[in-house]
């Protein structure tokens, strides 16, 4: 970007580029010109002011819904106290005016500069009319736009103000609070406006001159849903048109292009796909009336309806979305309710678990003259062949078995290093876990634990991360029985190392366990292999080739052969119901390793729930000496007693 065009044009606009850049003849904008043309460019602001709060009472106020008003308003008080909540949960306390040009540091730096924390105060301000809640606004607003020149970065390539991320949140964040309180008396400051205006002038100029071809990923997303979201909130812009044209076109190239065919987003992290969903569904919402968008607008819907219907096959049974690659235990219940009444998805209404009573009112809100009825999906299990995901529950009850297993391939930056990572739930519980990630990225433990393949129920071989192509597996076969499920998958991410590894699992769906068959290949010994596992259980025995807890025995078939186990606590992320583990401190949990050494050998482990703790037996033969793949299972405890013969070759499964 021309360096000029970004000091005067973006950065540093005259009151006189401002009032050029708008359409004067438009309706509504006659003081505006007549002051323009005297060159009272304060009188000019204050009748554009003028202009936008009546074009605003034309329209239909922003519904605020029924928030906690508790906590909406405990949140701007303490933004009206300069008590400023940053990423990863810290919080800053600032004396007077907030010091916009302190570096916090790596990504939170970007992070403050987004302005996610001061949009309590719209929300108070609506609630309450209270001119508190404006005139902090104001005024936050103002230091900002004189500090900002003097804010500096960590990272060359990446200006914290001037670049995709920031520039599409401030979009959002600053047309939400300046039409929240365009009322208000605090806001009827002529500078202000001014001042505002020029921001998202530069704003906007900024995104369609730098976004000038298609970038996987979900930066320019955010980044055109902004351009977009000023385009259509400022018609009388000149290029207005342009910005709407602009932003809709690299949205609707990221629905074909960074979309599976399943519905998850290409980055395979699900917090990350949530905010894209988001930023879809906003654009759909943006567009509603407009003419000549119809067909575009359906490819938005149909796209939110995939993703969310991804998300909800993918939940948790606590109701979180799940945490692969970079991602949170966010909760989706309000975005399935108002997203699927809206897109009339009557399984995303049912995920969103709320009542009748819920249901009927916020379709009240919503304009909605027919509630949608929720309808629970047809099914429990699902096998999301494009994205690389297979998830087998025996129901969507709380206490019902979920496994999930990760054979997807590398999904960019968001991506954690990890092959046939599985994750299991039972009883209401979690039991074997993804550790999550850091509470930010400048947690000092994103890039040294969470990330590593050690924080990932896996095979991890020679202490290496598998390779980045070779980590994208195969579903070889499920078959599916009365009582069983049972899987088998490969990938070839260890191949640098000269082994492959064929992991094949085996679920009891009445009685919620997992048997674990991993066989590894190699052409020569010397290899250090470890069968890793994390739970946010920390009760355990250890034993040999064993761990038991109170609920939750993993045992290992031929404990002889195990010839180290290693135990240690790690931290982790917990899903705790109906709360986001977004800002909040991480949890401890056990990290399990059954360690082995040699060229090819077979790891096979049971994980068995338990309500209380009893002895557990578990074996694995080989009926056919000369075969490695067929194999019979035997599982023991107090109240039951199951023999299997599988074969991880052919996909066999029958009760022997």
């Amino acid at each position: 970007m021309d360096r000029q065009y970004l000091d005067k044009k973006i950065k540093h606009i005259t009151d006189a580029d401002l009032l050029a850049s708008l359409r004067l003849d438009l309706p509504g904008l006659k003081g505006v010109k007549s002051a323009v043309q005297k060159k009272d460019y304060l009188a000019a602001s204050a009748a554009w002011r003028d202009a936008l709060r009546a074009r605003m009472k034309r329209t239909a106020p922003e519904e605020e819904g029924d928030p906690d008003r508790a906590s909406v308003l405990r949140e701007a008080d303490l933004v009206v106290a300069r008590d400023i909540k940053c990423w990863g949960g810290v919080r800053i306390q600032y004396d007077g005016e907030i010091d916009f040009s302190r570096n916090l540091g790596g990504s939170s730096n970007y992070g403050f500069h987004y302005f996610g924390w001061i949009h309590p105060l719209a929300s108070a301000y609506r609630l309450t009319r209270d001119e508190k809640y404006a005139r902090a606004f104001v005024e936050i607003f103002m230091q900002w736009y004189r500090q900002r020149d003097l804010v500096k970065g960590d990272i060359p390539a990446h200006d914290v103000i001037w670049y995709e991320l920031g520039c599409g949140a401030r979009a959002h964040a600053f047309t939400n609070l300046y039409f929240a309180t365009l009322d208000s008396e605090a806001a009827q400051l002529p500078e202000f406006h001014l001042s505002m205006l020029k921001t998202l002038l530069g704003h906007a100029r900024w995104v369609y001159a730098y976004e000038t071809a298609y970038a996987a990923g979900n930066w320019q997303i955010y980044a055109n849903s902004g351009l977009l979201r000023i385009g259509l909130s400022y018609p009388e812009f000149r290029d207005a048109t342009r910005w709407v044209k602009r932003g809709l076109k690299w949205i609707l190239a990221h629905t074909r292009r960074d979309v599976y065919p399943d519905g998850c987003h290409k980055e395979r992290a699900p917090h990350y796909h949530l905010g894209v969903a988001g930023s879809f569904f906003n654009v759909y919402e943006s567009l509603k009336g407009a003419k000549g968008v119809s067909v575009q607008r359906k490819q938005l819907g149909d796209t939110v309806n995939r993703m969310l219907s991804w998300t909800m096959s993918m939940m948790t049974p606590s109701g979180h979305s799940p945490t692969v690659g970079d991602s949170e235990y966010d909760i989706p219940q309000d975005t399935f309710l108002r997203h699927g009444l809206v897109l009339k998805n009557p399984e995303l209404v049912w995920a969103s678990k709320a009542s009748a009573q819920e249901i009927r009112k916020v379709s009240k809100e919503l304009g909605i003259p027919k509630p949608v009825k929720p309808r629970a999906p047809a099914r429990p299990s699902y096998h999301r062949k494009e994205s690389g995901f297979a998830i087998v529950r025996s129901g969507w009850k709380e206490d019902d078995l979920y496994f999930a297993l990760n054979y997807g391939p590398y999904g960019g930056g968001h991506s954690h290093a990890e092959a046939l990572a599985f994750q299991m739930w039972a009883g209401g519980k979690p039991l074997a876990v993804d550790c999550g990630r850091g509470i930010s990225y400048d947690d000092p433990l994103h890039r040294t634990w969470y990330v590593t393949p050690y924080a990932h129920n896996m095979v991890v071989v020679d202490g290496a991360s598998p390779s980045v192509k070779g980590r994208k597996g195969r579903l070889l076969f499920w078959k599916t029985t009365k009582d069983t499920d049972f899987l088998g998958l490969t990938h070839t991410g260890y191949a640098e190392q000269g082994v492959g590894h064929r992991r094949c699992v085996l679920l009891n769906r009445p009685h919620r366990y997992a048997v674990v068959l991993d066989c590894l290949d190699a052409k020569s010994g010397g290899h250090h292999y470890e069968w890793v596992l994390n739970s946010p259980l920390i009760d355990f025995r250890m034993g040999q080739g064993r761990a038991d807890s109170p609920s939750l025995s993993v045992v290992a078939s031929s404990p002889e052969e195990i010839e180290g186990v290693q135990f240690s606590k790690v931290k982790m992320a917990l899903p705790i119901k109906g709360r986001s583990t977004w800002g909040q401190e991480r949890e401890d949990g056990m990290n399990l390793r059954f360690v082995k050494q040699g060229g090819p050998l077979d790891f096979h482990v049971l994980l068995m729930p338990l309500s209380r703790r009893e002895e557990v037996q578990f074996t694995v033969t080989r009926p056919d000496p000369g075969s490695r793949h067929r194999l019979r299972v035997n599982v023991t405890t107090s109240g039951f007693r199951h023999a299997y013969s599988v074969d991880c070759s052919k996909g066999e499964v029958r009760k022997a």
